[in-house]
Parts: C-alpha cells; sequence; structure tokens
C-alpha cells in the first residue's frame, strides 16, 4: 500500500501550473475534467415558472506527487444540492463531486485509493458536505471498482448519456457515499 506521504496537502485553488506540468507529462493537450452533473446546473422550478438558480460551484484540488513527479490529480467540486424553492439556503455547498486523473505507470500500487479516500475525508471533514460523488463510463472498470472499494454506492446507471472523445455515446455510472456512512480514517 502506498505510503501517506506522497499526497500533496488540499490546496486551493487549483494549481495551474502543477496541472500543466502533469498534462504534458501525460501528452495530452490539457486534462479531462468530467462534467458537473446535470443537478449541479439545476433549474429551479415553482407553480408556474422555471429559472435558472445561480450555482456557488467551488473547485478544490489534490495533486499527486511521487518522488518529486506529479503522477495524478484530483478535483472536488463543492456545489449546492437540488431543493426545493424556499430551502436553497439549507442545500447551499452541501454536495461535491470528484474526478480524478492518474498516469497510468502508477497503477496498481494502491496511489488512486489512498488519493480518493483523503479527498472524501477533506470533502467531509473540511468542507463540510454532506455528500460525495464521483461517475465514469461504465466501462472505466478501475473506476467503479475503486469508487466500490472506498465504500460508495451505485447509485444510477444511465444508458448512453456521455459522449467519449471516439464519438460513441457510452452508459455512465455515479456512485455516492455520505457523511454518515463514511468511517474515519
Amino acid at each position: 500500500m502506498a505510503s501517506r506521504d506522497f499526497c500533496t496537502a488540499l490546496t486551493l485553488p487549483w494549481r495551474a501550473a502543477t496541472f500543466a506540468q502533469h498534462s504534458r507529462c501525460r501528452g495530452e493537450p490539457r486534462l479531462p475534467r468530467p462534467p458537473l452533473p446535470r443537478r449541479l446546473a439545476r433549474v429551479n422550478q415553482n407553480s408556474s415558472t422555471a429559472s435558472p438558480s445561480p450555482n456557488t460551484a467551488a473547485e478544490h484540488g489534490i495533486a499527486v506527487e511521487l518522488d518529486g513527479r506529479v503522477i495524478g490529480d484530483l478535483r472536488a467540486v463543492v456545489g449546492d444540492a437540488w431543493s426545493q424553492v424556499g430551502m436553497e439556503h439549507l442545500a447551499k455547498n452541501t454536495e461535491a463531486v470528484l474526478g480524478w486523473v492518474f498516469d497510468p505507470e502508477a497503477a496498481g500500487r494502491g496511489y488512486a485509493t489512498e488519493s480518493v479516500g483523503a479527498l472524501i475525508t477533506a470533502c467531509f471533514a473540511l468542507l463540510g458536505v454532506r455528500r460525495v460523488s464521483g461517475s465514469c463510463f461504465a466501462a472505466n472498470e478501475p473506476s467503479a471498482r475503486l469508487m466500490k472499494r472506498l465504500g460508495m454506492r451505485l447509485e444510477e446507471h444511465s444508458r448512453k448519456t456521455a459522449l467519449h472523445r471516439s464519438g460513441e455515446w457510452m452508459d455512465t455510472m455515479m456512485f455516492g457515499v455520505l457523511a454518515d456512512d463514511w468511517p474515519e480514517r
């Protein structure tokens, strides 16, 4: 299992230079960022109208370094949960959506498990959210196994809802965990 000292502290805001370095290492023009779930770009509805509600989403990130080299990065986007009209103040900044990317050469050593677990803990303990979720293409078995291994529950399997860069519409899965269900780590 990975040691606890390879992961940098939760940084606010993103350190763009670090992630650009990681992106160049991976040979990608930019880091892939999962889209925000529809509920974070929600529409409040009342009896007669529907109007967009401004979201206060804030992005937080962790760079994962090993021997001075960035091997991965994670993000948590904290935003408002869906609520009925008049309850928005209680739903403000109560959910976090996670995303991550790791260097394939670092796979199989526990770095992703430890890092994502640390980010979930930070979301609950430092950012004060009540729910954390993450999603992946259904074909992304390593990410699905990772979320299950951490105790996240499969909450949704949607058919052909995300367009992959290959041009194919793919199934997605969403996993989640509540603060009440997250063990002290």
